[in-house]
């Protein structure tokens, strides 16, 4: 755009728009004078196709650049119809049968439409259709592959105004992937870059963009000679131009923005607190700047995009200024307080996880599944959950980021001015769902996301689970035996004296039942509970027992029976699942099993605390009725 300084309406030119230092001004001003000397200027760009050799892959990006077909055949009988000035009548004649140009030119070797049409724009080309075709098939035969001089006078025919060839600049974009660990692709390039500027004497200016430098790799290392200029983009640099040209404001609004984000600082600095990418005194600088984008955030993004593309192609410029547009394009119609959420990135880097080989179908399957949700939030759970288990925990690359509701509430809020208490409430919600779907997995405080051994141990978890939550009797026995083991628990710590000579007195224990026997001395105390007997029972066997008895009458009422049923079939399921697994050898089953360790623990004591509650509310009658505080 900078190079042809492309008109974009209202009187704008790409350079009257661009932010450009003071030197580069003065050098496009010049390219424009050498231009006008000597037939204009010219600019092309594209990708080398490597199923194509890199004469035709030159070709294809220069004729795509004119408006011309990619394939050299159907293009070099375009630049014939052009040079005789009648592409365009063509081009009308051919749409009148109800199909463009373009798809005739792909049939053009049985196409009656495009001979007759050739025949009508240009008499005697041929006697009929018939000869026409005969005579492009002939002319323009497809080509696997053409020599360098076919490529110049190619290069020369499509070029060129009044015999002269005009300043062109020619961008080889991702030239780095297209060789990547062929010498012979980088030997053809070396060639036919050398070819093009002998041939047109400098008028050609080749530029390579590439992942990262040229002197990285060995292959690219032989074109340096043919590339002598190298320009390196470091990260001040990519955030720079993101800044300028992405997230500019007008300067009466920056400080709006900078006071409005002052008001609501709260939020702001509650973001990832305690880890290694959290707020920073620093951040003070640049927040209005990069508003609706949080500095935390672009931390995460950027740490996350290490994780995803290990050789750097995900850091460079091109892909985070799509990215950041995006991301803005997202919120430009929000109100002022309504900031980019992190799990954006998800979406924008799924083609590449999943290139990469990271994003598995079955955990892609267990993500999209709640794409179609109303608002999304388990799918942006689910996705951010991914995206951190992605992040290294190595020792010093460990930045503290882990998928725990807290966390994930501060990666998901979209709006800083309500703070995202609605939201905060919701997380923890929505994670026990999925993890009680098997979507996610708890370790610990941490949500992670099912993989294929994890999703192996939580479907024998769930066939155990449903097995016991259904079995009544194994229930009430768990239930028996915790209740028990609590009671006994809290009696252990009581110790009788009785009397003056402090004589200790033992506690003798029966459940249910007919009721205590046993030695005299001591203090019978039975246990009863609400599943197996009613209140009202019980008291009417206290009331009748009399003020003479010894017996001490403890009832257990009945609290939280579903609770207590889910806790228990729980504990013991992942507990024979551990048994049965044993050890595994692998860090997914090392994670899994680390899962499943941790579910049994929290099913555990979520069943012992709920028989201390019971406990709690436990009502206590001596002989004849009486209740004991």
């Amino acid at each position: 755009y900078l190079w042809e300084d492309n008109t974009l309406g209202k009187g704008a030119s790409a350079r009257t728009l661009a932010n450009l230092p003071s030197d580069v001004v003065d050098a496009l001003k010049e390219l424009t004078t050498r231009g006008r000397q000597l037939g204009g200027l010219k600019a092309a760009a594209g990708v080398l196709d490597k199923a194509l050799p890199a004469e035709l892959g030159l070709l294809a990006i220069l004729f795509q650049s004119a408006g011309f077909s990619h394939q050299y055949h159907i293009a070099r009988l375009q630049m014939y119809l052009r040079d005789r000035g009648v592409l365009e009548t063509v081009r009308q004649t051919v749409e009148k049968s109800g199909k463009s140009l373009d798809y005739h030119l792909q049939a053009m070797y049985v196409s009656d439409v495009l001979g007759q049409a050739i025949i009508d724009a240009l008499p005697g080309f041929a006697a009929n259709e018939a000869e026409a075709r005969q005579l492009l098939k002939a002319q323009y035969p497809k080509a696997k592959e053409i020599t360098q001089q076919e490529m110049l006078e190619a290069i020369s025919h499509l070029l060129a105004v009044d015999d002269r060839i005009p300043c062109t600049l020619i961008v080889l974009d991702e030239l780095q992937q297209h060789i990547g660990v062929s010498a012979q692709r980088s030997l053809s390039v070396q060639m036919m870059v050398e070819a093009c500027c002998k041939q047109f004497s400098g008028r050609l200016l080749f530029v390579a963009t590439g992942q990262s430098a040229l002197s990285e790799t060995t292959n690219l290392q032989k074109l340096m000679g043919r590339f002598p200029v190298a320009i390196e983009l470091s990260d001040a640099d990519v955030e720079t131009v993101i800044r300028k040209l992405l997230l500019a404001k007008k300067p009466d609004q920056l400080p709006v923005v900078q006071g409005f984000l002052e008001t609501h600082s709260g939020e702001v600095d509650r973001q990832l607190r305690n880890t290694r990418i959290g707020p920073r005194p620093e951040d003070l600088d640049i927040i209005a700047t990069d508003y609706p984008i949080l500095p935390v955030r672009q931390r995460f993004w950027e740490r996350v995009l290490r994780a995803i593309d290990k050789p750097g192609t995900a850091a460079q410029l091109r892909t985070q200024l799509r990215m950041v547009h995006e991301a803005l394009s997202s919120v430009a119609d929000m109100p002022l307080g309504a900031v980019v959420p992190a799990d954006f990135i998800f979406d924008q880097q799924y083609s590449q996880m999943k290139q990469a080989g990271l994003l598995l179908k079955d955990i892609e399957g267990t993500i999209q599944k709640y794409r179609d949700e109303p608002g999304q939030l388990k799918y942006k759970l689910c996705a951010l959950a991914f995206l951190i288990g992605l992040l290294p925990r190595d020792t010093g690359a460990d930045i503290g980021v882990r998928a725990t509701p807290e966390m994930l509430s501060d990666l998901l809020v979209g709006d800083i001015a309500d703070g995202g208490t609605e939201l905060r409430k919701q997380v923890p919600e929505l994670l026990e769902e999925l993890a009680e779907a098997g979507d996610l997995m708890q370790i610990g405080e941490e949500y992670r996301i099912q993989t294929r051994e994890s999703a192996v141990w939580e479907q024998e978890y769930r066939n155990l689970y449903a097995k016991f939550l259904n079995d009544g009797d194994f229930i009430a026995g768990e239930r028996s035996q915790l209740l028990r083991g609590r009671v006994g628990e809290a009696l252990n710590k009581i110790q009788v004296l009785q009397g003056k000579s402090k004589i200790a007195r033992k506690l003798t224990i029966t459940h249910g039942g007919a009721g205590p026997t046993g030695n005299v001395d001591d203090i019978p105390v039975w246990v009863r509970n609400g599943w197996d007997e009613k209140e009202a029972s019980v008291k009417v066997d206290a009331q009748q027992m009399g003020t003479s008895s010894p017996i001490i009458t403890v009832y257990l009422p009945q609290r939280g029976s579903d609770d207590f049923r889910r806790a228990i079939a729980s504990w013991r399921a992942a507990e024979q699942v551990l048994g049965q697994r044993g050890t595994p050898t692998t860090d997914e089953g090392l994670q899994a099993r680390s899962a499943m360790q941790t579910r049994m623990d929290h099913a555990q004591n979520e069943a012992r605390m709920l028989a201390g509650n019971v406990i709690s509310h436990a009502i206590v009658l001596q002989g004849g009725g009486g209740d004991v505080t």
